[in-house]
């Protein structure tokens, strides 16, 4: 069988075809949010079973890749003059105290083991960071 290719390609018909600049930075934007969201998942794993993670894959370059898509969606960002719209002052309250209370959990199962005294520096230091963060 044959294969016959044009000799010239249409660009603006092939153009027609590809989603527009707006649908790739909102597909992109998805995937930076799943990929965030992963992470944090392998990282909670990683932080209750220590090396369950770690010895299968390489957290660092898990980091890296999410560290260059969000130099690359900031630049998109940017270039596209695209913003995403804040979230809903209840929503985002909502979502602050369910990863707060996750981050109590993880933080509270790792102690278990230290001696008390250094337990209760680190939750006082915690809670210094917390209060500085919080009157600015």
């Amino acid at each position: 069988m044959r294969m016959h290719l044009p000799a010239s390609l249409n660009i603006s018909a092939l153009r027609k075809r590809l989603p527009s600049p707006s649908v790739a930075w909102a597909l992109f934007t998805e995937f930076f949010l799943i990929a965030l969201f992963g992470f944090a998942c392998l990282l909670s794993i990683e932080m209750l079973l220590p090396t369950f993670v770690a010895a299968r894959i390489n957290l660092a370059l898990c980091f890296g890749i999410i560290l260059a898509a969000f130099v690359l969606h900031t630049f998109l960002s940017l270039s596209l003059k695209k913003e995403l719209p804040p979230l809903p002052k209840i929503a985002f309250r909502l979502f602050a105290i369910l990863l707060g209370g996750w981050g109590i959990v993880l933080i509270a199962l790792s102690l278990i083991k230290f001696p008390l005294i250094a337990s209760i520096l680190i939750i006082l230091s915690i809670i210094a960071i917390l209060s500085i963060f919080r009157q600015a």
